[in-house]
């Protein structure tokens, strides 16, 4: 907490409930970084397959994959 407040410049009380969420839920912070990752290579060969490919296409492109997880995401971008 001690660090959340000082580097972070959280309130104690919300450092506090950081804390007790993430102690309860351990993998949850840990499946977003993944998940994170993944998109970041997923962006990465996109942009190797189009080359010169606008920032706001880009993004308008993954958005139009709604929620898919980046495995499926990849297949219908670098697939199709």
């Amino acid at each position: 907490m001690d660090f959340l407040v000082r580097e972070v410049g959280l309130e104690r009380a919300n450092a506090l409930a950081e804390v007790r969420r993430y102690t309860a839920s351990p993998t949850q912070p840990l499946s977003y970084l993944v998940g994170k990752l993944e998109i970041l290579k997923l962006i990465e060969e996109f942009k190797a397959h189009h080359p010169g490919i606008g920032l706001r296409e880009l993004h308008d492109t993954i958005l139009s994959c709604g929620s898919l997880p980046p495995r499926l995401m990849r297949e219908r971008l670098l697939m199709s």
